[in-house]
């Protein structure tokens, strides 16, 4: 389920590009102007990723759960105990990992983001200097 949700993340994205698009035309070609209307669309992305993704994985983890359950519990469990893993196991490690995706967001990819939203506040104030002084900033 949650991998359904990333690779569909297109319906978060495609509407907030066509918003951001429909506010902000990008009629200037300045660089510092280019990249914060990018960074701004990230960021809209961003957000509504961190709005939904949390609740779908939890949804996610639960049914793996559910599903480790349920085999477990089956009397055919026994046709797989020669197995290395039987099909309740891999349901777990799903389930697991399903949830892992939460801490590795906040510790690997947070510094990222926060990086790329210092950028885009950087480049807003970029634009607005630009846009008082006349000048086009490069």
């Amino acid at each position: 389920m949650l991998t359904g949700a990333i690779a569909s993340f297109s319906l978060a994205f495609i509407p907030s590009l066509l918003t951001h698009l429909r506010n902000h035309p990008p009629y200037s070609s300045t660089r510092t102007t280019a990249e914060s209307h990018t960074l701004s669309i990230f960021r809209h992305v961003y957000e509504a990723g961190k709005a939904s993704a949390p609740l779908i994985a939890l949804a996610s983890a639960s049914l793996c759960f559910g599903n480790a359950y349920r085999l477990y519990s089956s009397p055919a469990r026994a046709l797989f105990s020669t197995a290395s893993l039987v099909p309740w196991q891999y349901a777990t490690v799903a389930g697991v990992l399903n949830l892992a995706i939460a801490p590795f967001t906040i510790l690997v990819i947070a510094p990222t983001n926060d990086r790329l939203f210092a950028r885009e506040e950087a480049a807003k104030v970029g634009d607005a200097g630009s846009r008082e002084g006349g000048e086009k900033v490069r």
